[in-house]
C-alpha cells in the first residue's frame, strides 16, 4: 500500500544524535524518490512483483550525466550546442532479473563481499549512443552482432545476435576490491584507453568503492544462499495440492448429483422414465435399481481444501487483508484471524524486504552526498566565484 524508504540519523563529533541533518537527509532521500525526479517509486512496484514470481530481482541506483544535442535559432540560422538531457540524466533506480547480475560466489548473501559483479542490460543503439556516442570505439558498434575474443588464435570474431537483432548489450564487470569498472557494448571495450585507469563510479562518503545494486527476494533459501525462493515457490506445494484435491472433490462432488445407477431385472430404465418428480412401476417383481457408487464423506474433502486454502492465505496474503470481506456473521473473527496472519507474514518477508531497502538506502546516501546536494561554482560579474547549492521542494510540508 505504500513506497518504503529508508530512514536516516546523523551524528555530530561528540556521536550525539543531530536531528536537524537527519531529517535533512531524510526529505532529501524523499525528494530523490518522487515521480518527478526518478522512476524510485515505479521500479519499487517491479521490485514487489519480482519477489512474487523471481528467485531474485536486483535494484540498481546510479546517477547519469547525459548530454543532448539540440539546435539554437541565432542571427545567421541555427547552430548546435549541448544541453543535459534530463530524461536520461539524474538518479536513476534500474531493474535488473536474476540473469542480469552474475556473481562468483553464490554461497555468499552479502552482495559487498562479491568478488565480482557483472551487469547486462540490453537497450537501443541510440540510447547508448547518448552515453558512450564519444568513445573512440563507439563506430564499431553495430546493433544486433556481438564480438568476441576466442583464446584458440587470439583473434575477435563478430557473430549475429538473434535473440536481439535490434538492440546492444551493455556489459558491465565490477570488482570492489580492486577498484575496477570496466564496461563492454556488444563486445566492444567502452573504458579508459589506460586500461588501469577505470575505478568503479559509485563512491561512499569516504570515496571507497562500492556496488550499486541491491537484491530483493521473498525469503531466503537457506542460511548461506545468496538467492531467495518466490511466493510462487513458496506456494507450489499447497497450490498442487490444492488443484489435486479440488479436481477429486468436484469429481466426487458431480458423480453425487449426477450419481450412475444399475439396474437389475428386465424392465428398462432410461431418460424417458427417469426426471424429477416421476413416479414408476416396474412389470418384472425383480427389478431393481440401486447407485454403483458408495455414500461418501464429501464434508472431509472440502475440510481438505479449506486447510490448503488457510495455509496458502498464512504465507501470502488472506482474502479479507485484500479487501474481501466475509459474511457479516463471522467479520469481527475473521477480520482479526487475517490481521494475525498478516503480521506473521510480514515479520517474515517484511523483514527481509526491510533489510534490502535499508542497504539500498546506503547507495542513495552516496548519491545524495557525492551529486545531489554538493556545490556548483558560479561566476559573478568581475570575475569572482560563489558557490551555489541546488533547491529541493517537497510539496504538503510544513
Amino acid at each position: 500500500g505504500n513506497f518504503l524508504l529508508p530512514m536516516f540519523s546523523a551524528q555530530n563529533d561528540k556521536d550525539e544524535t543531530d536531528r536537524d541533518f537527519s531529517e535533512v537527509m531524510r526529505e532529501i532521500i524523499e525528494w530523490m524518490a518522487l515521480p518527478t525526479n526518478s522512476n524510485y517509486q515505479e521500479s519499487y512496484l517491479q521490485i514487489v512483483f519480482g519477489m512474487i514470481t523471481n528467485p531474485v530481482t536486483f535494484l540498481g541506483a546510479e546517477f547519469i550525466e547525459v548530454y543532448q544535442k539540440i539546435k539554437v535559432k541565432n542571427g545567421k540560422g541555427y547552430e548546435t550546442k549541448e544541453v543535459l538531457d534530463e530524461v536520461l540524466s539524474g538518479f536513476k533506480c534500474p531493474i535488473y532479473s536474476s540473469s542480469q547480475v552474475l556473481i562468483t560466489n553464490a554461497y555468499e548473501r552479502n552482495i559487498q563481499k562479491q568478488r565480482r559483479i557483472i551487469k547486462r542490460r540490453y537497450a537501443e543503439k541510440d540510447e547508448l549512443e547518448a552515453k558512450y556516442g564519444n568513445h573512440d570505439n563507439w563506430e564499431f558498434v553495430q546493433s544486433g552482432v556481438r564480438s568476441i575474443y576466442n583464446d584458440e588464435d587470439g583473434l575477435f570474431y563478430d557473430i549475429k545476435d538473434p535473440d536481439h537483432p535490434y538492440l546492444v548489450a551493455e556489459e558491465t564487470a565490477l570488482t570492489r576490491r580492486d577498484d575496477s569498472e570496466v564496461c563492454f557494448v556488444n563486445g566492444i571495450y567502452m573504458g579508459n584507453p589506460n586500461i588501469d585507469e577505470n575505478p568503479i563510479k559509485h563512491r561512499d562518503y569516504r570515496g571507497a568503492p562500492k556496488y550499486n545494486v541491491v537484491p530483493f527476494g521473498y525469503s531466503r533459501i537457506g542460511e548461506h544462499f545468496f538467492y531467495y525462493k518466490s511466493m510462487m515457490n513458496v506456494l507450489g506445494w499447497d497450490n498442487m495440492l490444492y488443484d489435486a484435491m479440488s479436481e477429486i472433490v468436484m469429481n466426487r462432488a458431480i458423480l453425487e448429483v449426477e450419481m450412475p445407477i444399475a439396474v437389475t431385472g428386465s424392465d428398462k430404465i432410461d431418460s424417458d422414465v427417469v426426471f424429477p418428480n416421476s413416479v414408476v412401476s416396474f412389470e418384472d417383481k425383480d427389478t431393481k435399481v440401486f447407485p454403483l457408487l458408495p455414500n461418501s464423506n464429501m464434508f472431509a474433502g472440502f475440510k481438505a481444501l479449506q486447510e490448503t486454502q488457510d495455509s496458502i492465505s498464512r504465507t501470502s496474503v488472506s482474502d479479507t487483508v485484500s479487501g474481501q470481506l466475509p459474511q457479516a456473521t463471522q467479520k469481527a473473527y475473521s477480520v482479526a484471524q487475517a490481521q494475525e496472519a498478516a503480521k506473521k507474514l510480514i515479520g517474515g518477508v517484511g523483514k527481509s524486504l526491510a533489510i534490502s531497502i535499508v542497504q539500498y538506502g546506503d547507495l542513495m546516501k552516496d548519491i545524495a552526498l557525492n551529486n545531489i546536494t554538493t556545490a556548483e561554482v558560479e561566476e559573478l560579474l568581475g570575475g569572482r566565484l560563489k558557490m551555489k547549492y541546488k533547491s529541493f521542494t517537497l510539496e504538503n510540508k510544513s
